[in-house]
């Protein structure tokens, strides 16, 4: 019922508020060469209202960025996809009382490559929290991708576009 709340028939009220006597086609022409300007500003308002009703459905949830992505470049068959990061895998040292393997680290002398240690802050840091994996036959603009998901996503959350 909300949604009819901004219907209106302005060609049908326009001949309802001229007298009867008054309906002719001359004069109906005109009534509609007056009313053109204000059915034109109401188009432009219902699109407007639609749009962002749209917007305000949406929800920083990865579903709804998922959405909304398919909505702009894939309709029909909707294959962008919008998975969580799973993140680094920093090794664990333990402590010995906890008798658990410890990784093997190796000196630069030996040649190999020491692994990362990284804290929690600095993983999160380091690692997206989502990635949005575009199959390599959807063209789409890759900024204006980004401008879509950053308008929808928190500001805190950084993210990967993955073409698969």
């Amino acid at each position: 019922m909300a949604k009819r709340i901004y219907k209106v028939g302005f060609k049908k009220l326009g001949e309802l508020l001229i007298h009867p006597l008054l309906h002719n086609a001359p004069n109906l022409a005109f009534l509609n060469v007056l009313l053109a300007p204000v059915i034109w500003l109401y188009k432009k308002f219902t699109a407007w209202r639609k749009a962002n009703e749209y917007y305000l459905d949406k929800t920083p949830q990865l579903v709804h960025i998922e959405a909304v992505l398919n909505d702009r470049w894939d309709v029909g068959l909707r294959r962008i996809v919008v998975e969580n990061y799973k993140g680094l895998a920093s090794p664990v040292i333990y402590l010995e009382p906890e008798n658990k393997t410890a990784p093997v680290i190796y000196t630069e002398a030996e040649g190999e490559p020491a692994p990362f240690i990284y804290t929690g802050e600095e993983l999160k840091a380091i690692t997206p929290d989502f990635i949005i994996k575009v199959p390599s036959f959807i063209v789409f603009d890759q900024d204006e991708m980004i401008a879509l998901v950053y308008n929808y996503c928190l500001p805190d959350k950084a993210f990967i576009i993955q073409i698969i």
